[in-house]
């Protein structure tokens, strides 16, 4: 494997084809991250890299630390950092947005006029554009203010299980823009093939499932503007038969302006439900890949994708995302360890 190692303005200032060991974590819902340990002769020689790109991965990384490793017999030095994404994370949102369009729609919009198309020219994020669209998510009222860029996007994108990424095509050095989704592969779709992952499929070694309720909240009451009495109040109950677990979410910040009265509403009742989507009850696998099973990386499965995960002995089966992959490469090896599932996610309000 190759590493191209980019300086600060994309431009490859030597490459890494023999390393210690190389973490790649890819998240679905947030922002991956890498650790490479290399030589201390080989980082002499691209001491000015900023950005880490490949061929083999999608993603292009960022490097943000470097720490020097002093064994006993050489010195190695380690580099980590996040993907590219983390470049959102340098705007905020200064003005309140009032958004009023599909989620995809609403991310593109909000990376234009934070990081392409500012009203202050220095706030450009150079080489950044949006990519393709979709037509991907519902429509939605909102309000967003006062948040870092790449956040809000991750919190919009997961309201319809979707997700974001900054992608660097390196042949016309460019920083493309996207929303996507995984594939459904599941059994109750006829597009895709299935994946299954079981340990009677002999597909996962080792298996690991959690639940915890700890931090649920299943009913909002959002208050928005106005005084004592006469705040708006939106109540939001995604109890569905469940024991009743209430939250107090102040919306104060949201105000109508030249909204409707129901856009108004639906815009509080969206906060609600971002709000509870930070309380919901979890329930995680992680395991790691048998990389002799009838699936295959890349191919039967990969990062976002829907699939199923099936415990016989808790009698547990599960459909949701690939949330999260590891790929670890170690002395000649490759590992692959999969987060599957997240939580319990909840839909928002359709303008």
């Amino acid at each position: 494997m190759e590493l191209i190692m980019l300086d600060e303005n994309f431009i490859p200032c030597g490459i890494i084809d023999n390393f210690s060991s190389l973490s790649w974590t890819r998240r679905y819902y947030d922002v991956g991250s890498f650790n490479l340990q290399i030589t201390i002769s080989d980082y002499m020689k691209i001491k000015n890299a900023k950005y880490i790109y490949s061929n083999s991965f999608i993603e292009t990384a960022k490097i943000e630390a470097v720490n020097y490793i002093n064994g006993v017999n050489d010195i190695n030095v380690q580099l980590s950092g996040r993907f590219l994404e983390i470049l959102l994370n340098d705007r905020v949102i200064n003005n309140t947005q009032n958004l009023n369009n599909t989620t995809e729609n609403n991310c593109r919009n909000l990376v234009n006029n934070f990081a392409i198309n500012p009203s202050v020219s220095s706030r450009k994020i150079p080489k950044v554009r949006l990519g393709e669209a979709h037509g991907l998510g519902k429509k939605y009222i909102m309000q967003v203010t006062g948040e870092e860029l790449m956040t809000e996007l991750y919190t919009l994108a997961k309201q319809d299980e979707l997700s974001i990424r900054l992608r660097y095509d390196f042949v016309n050095d460019e920083i493309i823009f996207e929303v996507w989704q995984g594939l459904d592969r599941t059994d109750k779709q006829t597009t895709n093939t299935f994946a299954i992952f079981s340990r009677n499929f002999e597909n996962i070694l080792d298996d690991n499932y959690s639940m915890d309720s700890t931090k649920q909240k299943n009913f909002a009451y959002v208050y928005g503007e106005g005084e004592g009495e006469q705040r708006f109040l939106i109540e939001v109950d995604n109890t569905n038969g469940e024991e009743r677990k209430e939250l107090y979410v102040d919306a104060r910040d949201l105000q109508q302006d030249d909204m409707t009265l129901n856009e108004y509403k639906d815009a509080l009742r969206n906060r609600g439900i971002e709000k509870l989507n930070e309380c919901n009850k979890v329930e995680t696998s992680d395991f790691q890949i048998d990389p002799f099973s009838n699936l295959i990386y890349g191919k039967d499965f990969n990062l976002g994708d829907l699939c199923t995960y099936k415990n016989e002995e808790l009698g547990i089966l599960i459909d949701n995302r690939i949330v999260e992959i590891s790929e670890v490469y170690e002395n000649g090896n490759k590992k692959i360890d999969v987060i599957f599932g997240d939580d319990y996610n909840l839909k928002g309000v359709i303008a």
